[in-house]
């Protein structure tokens, strides 16, 4: 019963006369094919039979099981490609400012302060991007670390990554697109509390595989998070920030919070060593099972 829910086969029976008699072994050839808006798989098996061939085309419809894999998959590799486009849009506006100074100056023959701004800038940004890309070798997540180090560098915030941090290549994250958007809402979350500081704006990152546990710190040097607010921060439609023309709040932390319980994970705020907010995560990094139970956000 459980077979027939999941997939449906269909033979086909060709028969035609062939010029020359096939004396072969029979071969299987698998193949995919788009039919009534479904992905499909077929398999085709011929068995030479003198100057004639029988050809047997078997198609398996794919459960709902794989085509929601192959669905994850692909909106994996679009969010991926997004965070990409994004670390480009930034810098390539991040770069263009730097032209037109560097250009000035040249067209004024300061070229000692040319020079110097060019080896000011290579030198800001290969430090930063350098240092994590040693400190995180998994390339997914530096991706996602550049892309919002660029977007924290329009928004006038200096994002630091903790000197203990230390990823791996590869490690098993139950789904890297809910990954994306925890860390995402964590340091846009940031980042709006911290356009209320007038002088110096940061945020430390930090993460560490323990064993099968990935940890998550992200903390900024704004003004916390007060302790009557703390148990109702992760409340859908909660926020501490006034409501905008159209109307939509307090969902970043709550979203959060939805991913993290959906991977059995804990979450801890509370005031850091800046003595501003700090958000503490751990996500299991075990149970690939869990990929198709995913919360779409």
């Amino acid at each position: 019963m459980v077979l027939n829910r999941c997939w449906t086969l269909r033979t086909k029976v060709i028969l035609w006369i062939s010029m020359i008699n096939i004396l072969a072994i029979s071969v299987g050839i698998l193949f995919l094919y788009w039919e009534h808006g479904e992905i499909n798989v077929g398999w085709m098996i011929g068995v030479p039979m003198g100057m004639m061939s029988i050809e047997w085309i078997a198609t398996i419809k794919l459960s709902k099981y794989i085509k929601k894999r192959i669905h994850n998959e692909l909106h994996k590799e679009l969010s991926q490609v997004h965070e990409y486009m994004e670390s480009m849009r930034a810098k390539t506006h991040e770069f263009q400012n730097t032209l037109y100074a560097i250009s000035g100056l040249i067209q004024l023959q300061s070229y000692d302060e040319a020079v110097s701004l060019i080896q000011q800038e290579s030198q800001l940004h290969q430090d930063p991007i350098g240092v994590w890309t040693k400190k995180v070798k998994d390339k997914r997540i530096s991706a996602i670390l550049i892309g919002y180090y660029n977007h924290a560098s329009e928004m006038k915030v200096t994002l630091q990554i903790d000197p203990d941090t230390n990823i791996p290549e590869h490690i098993n994250i139950p789904n890297i697109t809910s990954f994306i958007s925890l860390f995402g809402n964590l340091v846009l979350n940031a980042m709006e509390e911290l356009q209320k500081v007038q002088g110096e704006r940061r945020i430390r990152i930090y993460m560490e595989c323990i064993e099968d546990t990935l940890v998550l710190e992200v903390e900024d040097n704004g003004f916390g998070i007060r302790d009557e607010m703390v148990p109702f921060i992760f409340e859908k439609g909660f926020s501490t920030k006034p409501i905008t023309h159209s109307g939509k709040r307090g969902f970043g932390l709550w979203k959060v919070k939805q991913i993290v319980e959906e991977y059995g994970g804990t979450v801890f705020v509370g005031r850091g060593d800046w003595n501003g907010s700090l958000f503490a995560i751990t996500l299991p990094l075990k149970g690939d099972e869990r990929l198709d139970r995913s919360v779409n956000y």
